[in-house]
């Protein structure tokens, strides 16, 4: 099965609570959009992808076209902390506090999803198994075929040539 980006939008949205509505709100996006998005045969335009990134750069612009990569970047989350803070400002353990919890939710999203990837894997390592135990009972009745095959066509040939022998007979009776 393949992860569309609409898939990984619906994961970074569901992470942030953020529901359809309020997602198209705040990037601009035209009502039903994420919807038909969904629908098979389609997915998200660059453009798209573009404008939800430009709201929100924390989340990889990479990830959400490709998969490859991480949900969000951490370092441009710290940055665009840090510049919300202005330099006179004193950063408080509350703000540090904030920062290192959402480092440490998406650290456990990417832990979940590793654990996933590891149990789909597993899963087709067992298809892949079955598949070659298929393949090698297949191979093996192709061959058992191909002697029963053989062995028609050589009873074929014995009697075919017998028939022959009583024709040639009968003709020179007549």
């Amino acid at each position: 099965m393949k992860v569309r980006k609409i898939d990984r939008l619906d994961a970074w949205m569901r992470r942030n609570k953020f529901t359809d509505a309020a997602l198209t709100r705040e990037v601009g996006l035209s009502n039903g959009l994420l919807n038909k998005s969904r629908r098979p045969g389609h997915d998200l335009s660059k453009k798209t992808i573009a404008a939800i990134v430009a709201r929100f750069p924390e989340l990889d612009e990479k990830w959400l076209s490709t998969g490859v990569g991480e949900m969000s970047d951490p370092l441009v989350m710290v940055g665009q902390f840090v510049n919300e803070i202005s330099s006179d400002q004193v950063i408080d353990d509350k703000s540090i506090e904030f920062v290192m919890k959402d480092l440490i939710k998406q650290n456990n999203f990417m832990e979940m999803a590793l654990e996933e990837i590891a149990k789909v894997n597993m899963l087709i390592q067992r298809s892949q198994e079955q598949i070659d135990t298929i393949l090698q009972l297949s191979e093996k009745k192709n061959a058992e075929i191909e002697y029963i095959k053989h062995a028609l066509i050589e009873y074929n040939k014995l009697r075919g040539g017998d028939d022959a022998d009583q024709k040639s007979r009968r003709r020179k009776k007549d």
